[in-house]
């Protein structure tokens, strides 16, 4: 299993590398992001999903050896950062095309989203820690413990950093100037 996701991964770095070539061809540009950026964001949710379902230990497993866990997720935030920064120049550019009270609604959506999301992340998080007890290392010492690799890729965590994504992009949108 791990090693069919690690081949669905580098798949994706191609395909990404192969649309970004696409690109300069400047045909379809529109409906070519909006497929990649479609993609890509699936992809992340499966990934963020399979790392908080699979790849973290109850707290009543024994782990073995080292968190194998890491083996993705580091691989996995390069990936993220690389679709946060394609996600928010997108988003920026849609919201420019879009009225001032829409940009507000959206700025209220977003923070709100990122609120309820943290609420739930930290009690996700307390809820965790409490069932792990004293006996567990600190919650910022995560990368020992394979029973806290969810702390960090589930999907609350996902959501968050796509709403603080549309959050900034709402706030620095490149709006055109009214021309009277």
């Amino acid at each position: 299993m791990p090693l069919l996701f690690f081949a669905i991964v580098i798949l994706v770095v191609v395909a990404t590398w192969w649309s970004y070539k696409l690109y300069f061809a400047k045909e379809n540009l529109p409906a070519l992001e909006n497929g990649l950026l479609i993609a890509l964001l699936a992809f992340h949710g499966f990934v963020f999903y399979f790392i908080n379902q699979y790849l973290t230990l109850a707290p009543d497993r024994q782990p073995g050896n080292g968190n194998f866990g890491l083996l993705l997720m580091f691989p996995e935030a390069a990936l993220f950062l690389g679709f946060a920064g394609i996600f928010f120049l997108k988003t920026r550019r849609y919201l420019s095309k879009l009225s001032q009270a829409a940009r507000w609604v959206t700025l209220g959506f977003s923070v709100l989203l990122v609120v309820v999301m943290l609420y739930l992340e930290i009690s996700y998080a307390d809820q965790l820690l409490t069932r792990l007890g004293e006996t567990s290392e600190p919650w910022y010492s995560w990368y020992y413990d394979p029973k806290k690799n969810g702390l960090y890729g589930n999907g609350y965590t996902f959501l968050m950093f796509l709403g603080i994504l549309v959050f900034l992009a709402a706030c620095l949108h490149k709006g055109k100037a009214k021309q009277e």
